[in-house]
């Protein structure tokens, strides 16, 4: 008679009872490892996002009625970071380049240094998808 190899749970230690290729004792203990392990690959996309909703919310504030100038100083002393954007625009008119936090675009004023201009787009208009440099046709 064959002598069953011993094996312990991935995630607790406890003795395994059970097929060959089974790595934990119950199903409890193997949703806990595997969240462990998403938890752990997922935290630099938690700061990420948290920074994101962060930089909304202040062009939020500082753009309600859809366009505004701001003095990039007060925008980054409030802890907005220009670096962390969701994408590009470029308007047909002009040829500005826009960096995109979701719904509200930013860019330098090229006529008053330090400063930025806001505007916020919508997204149902079919020209600011057209030329939305993210979108896939």
């Amino acid at each position: 008679m064959e002598k069953l190899e011993e094996r312990e749970c991935k995630q607790c230690g406890k003795k395994i009872i059970g097929r060959k290729d089974k790595r934990f004792c119950d199903y409890n203990c193997r949703n806990d490892y595997h969240n462990e392990l998403k938890k752990n690959s997922e935290v630099y996309m938690n700061k990420v996002n948290l920074i994101l909703r962060h930089n909304r919310n202040l062009l939020l504030r500082f753009c309600p009625e859809g366009r505004a100038l701001v003095f990039e100083a007060e925008l980054l002393r409030l802890g907005f970071v220009p670096g962390f954007f969701t994408g590009l625009y470029t308007s047909k008119s002009g040829g500005n380049e826009y960096k995109l936090c979701f719904e509200f675009g930013f860019r330098n004023n090229p006529k008053y240094s330090g400063q930025l201009i806001l505007v916020k787009f919508d997204f149902k208009d079919p020209g600011f998808v057209k030329h939305h440099k993210d979108y896939q046709y």
